[in-house]
């Protein structure tokens, strides 16, 4: 649809931060593991929203997904923080 464009960029960057959080983790061996999941988790539910929202992407399974990827990003970060 007519957002095509700004969600594929958005998703770009959604990526980049993925690949930064990967990056950034392998400086203290407890966030490795932590931070690269929050990544995904992040870029996973990113990546529901825009298909549920602009895409064709439906199912009873869409949002309690969003919520479970985006609450365990979440999550996954706070517990990091125990490691710096």
């Amino acid at each position: 649809g007519i957002f095509q464009p700004l969600w594929t960029i958005y998703l770009a960057v959604v990526c980049l931060m993925m690949g930064a959080a990967w990056s950034c983790a392998f400086a203290q061996p407890g966030l490795r593991v932590l931070l690269g999941l929050a990544g995904v988790l992040f870029a996973v539910s990113d990546n529901l929203i825009c298909s549920s929202e602009f895409g064709t992407e439906e199912g009873a399974w869409v949002h309690p997904a969003i919520h479970f990827t985006y609450f365990g990003a979440q999550l996954l970060i706070a517990w990091s923080l125990y490691y710096l």
